[in-house]
């Protein structure tokens, strides 16, 4: 029967440091960023925490299907020699409305190529996780993964005397909540904080031993999050008010016109420096290459035009990229080498390589022609042959494309307007039509009451009389 239930946060995450570039999440996926060194080296003292000084053991480990609290996770279960169990039932608080990209986790499948002491037989209580969840459907979900835990455990397991939960902070509340059937209990949640519960002999109730322990941490305690905070736990608007100490409005907001990046310059004169900050996304060019440091030289020359439109377009060293607005999942800052922040998105610039045909060569050759004549004529290609085109030509191709593009665009708005025009002049042709079939039924009736007989009214002028 299981007696002890431990429940830890992941560690320190490497978006939470503002003054140095972000790692790319292994998994591909935008919402599921690694550990920091700090949160690595703080999953280590957690381990050695709970291999040393923890009674009873976990026996073992459920954990939410995230990369960074798979990397908490996985020091503990090298030191106790347990495997991991991918459990969607303590994963994340997705409390967004919507999402562009929902930020589900990765397949246990990939999880597993990077984490080889996953267990793959192991079989969810909560198979799903939950994107766009109110804070009411958080506290049923873990109600729910609770009762289903211990249900389990006690039937099934029951050599099983205490088991550890790797999470997040708002679940780690929620779950702490469940045991203690009391939804408004205070938890602490700093990064690998550990809370231990206690099973009351003969009843279906807890006690809360030890929560938010954190003195076998270097650091103690770091990265606390309530549902009291402002901001969703890790957000970068959460970091930024940390580092801040003050409200979202501190933060200055990039904003495209009609979706530009820019911060707004103070004052009404017209010559007043304005600061434009640009966020290029260059996962195209960078991510999937193999020596991404040769892709690009830190001193490559950047120019950008019409940084308004829907369509940038940038030169970076001698390659040419267009642009497109992209919507991101949360929030982006941009800060200083110091670490002070300066502007925060919710949009960036995807550059996307621009790539033509190029020319086939075309050397030329003696012979040929009339005979005894010694102009040069040019030889046949050699197929697939191909030159390297210059930036100007790029560029001259570019702008008979957009040039054509909008020609077409105009030429289709012509003719709508033309279309438009023939059909208001049909119907009022149709109504002249109509009205003139009016008149006539009209006369024809008039003739007709004339036949029979019948006096007919008509309308009289001064001086004349109507009979």
């Amino acid at each position: 029967m299981v007696t002890t239930i431990y429940i830890t946060r992941h560690g320190y995450r490497a978006n939470w440091i503002l003054d140095r570039p972000v790692p790319p999440p292994p998994t591909g996926i935008p919402a599921d960023p690694v550990l920091a060194e700090h949160g690595l080296e703080q999953a280590e003292e957690l381990s050695v925490h709970i291999a040393k000084a923890v009674q009873p053991r976990p026996q073992q480990i459920l954990v939410s299907p995230y990369y960074r609290c798979l990397q908490t996770a996985t020091p503990t279960a090298r030191a106790l020699d347990l495997s991991l169990c991918v459990e969607p039932g303590v994963s994340e608080w997705l409390g967004r409305p919507s999402y562009d990209v929902p930020p589900n986790p990765a397949p246990v499948k990939v999880l597993k190529e990077f984490f080889p002491l996953i267990d793959t037989n192991y079989t969810p209580i909560e198979p799903t996780t939950f994107v766009s969840e109110t804070r009411e459907e958080l506290h049923a979900r873990t109600a729910r993964f609770i009762a289903g835990l211990i249900a389990r455990l006690d039937a099934e397991q029951p050599e099983i005397d205490a088991v550890l939960l790797v999470t997040h902070a708002a679940t780690k509340i929620a779950l702490g909540r469940a045991l203690l059937q009391d939804p408004e209990r205070d938890i602490r949640t700093g990064t690998c904080s550990l809370d231990t519960y206690t099973r009351i002999p003969g009843s279906d109730k807890w006690n809360p031993v030890r929560i938010g322990e954190t003195d076998f941490l270097s650091k103690g305690e770091e990265m606390h999050w309530g549902f009291e905070n402002a901001y969703a736990p890790g957000s970068t608007e959460d970091i930024a008010a940390r580092k801040l100490g003050s409200e979202p409005d501190a933060i200055p907001e990039m904003i495209k016109p009609d979706n530009a990046a820019t911060t707004a310059a103070t004052g009404d004169d017209e010559d007043e420096e304005v600061t434009v900050y640009v966020p290029l996304d260059l996962s195209q060019l960078s991510y999937g290459a193999e020596d991404a440091s040769k892709q690009l030289s830190s001193q490559a020359k950047l120019q950008m035009v019409d940084l308004d439109s829907d369509r940038p377009m940038f030169r970076l060293g001698e390659a040419l990229y267009e642009g497109s607005w992209q919507d991101m999942v949360g929030t982006e800052l941009y800060s200083t080498f110091d670490g002070d922040v300066v502007a925060k998105t919710r949009t960036r610039i995807q550059l996307n390589p621009i790539g033509f045909e190029a020319k086939p060569e075309t050397p030329e050759t003696t012979g040929g022609g009339d005979e005894g004549s010694n102009a040069k004529t040019p030889a046949a290609p050699e197929v697939g042959t191909k030159r390297k085109q210059t930036l100007v030509e790029k560029l001259a191709l570019i702008t008979k494309r957009r040039l054509e593009e909008e020609k077409a665009k105009q030429a289709a708005l012509a003719e709508r307007e033309e279309n438009l025009e023939k059909e208001d002049e049909e119907e009022d042709e149709e109504d002249e039509e109509f009205g003139g079939e009016e008149e006539d039924d009209k006369n024809d009736e008039e003739e007709e009451n004339d036949e029979d007989g019948d006096v007919v009214m008509k309308e009289s002028t001064p001086g004349t009389t109507s009979t």
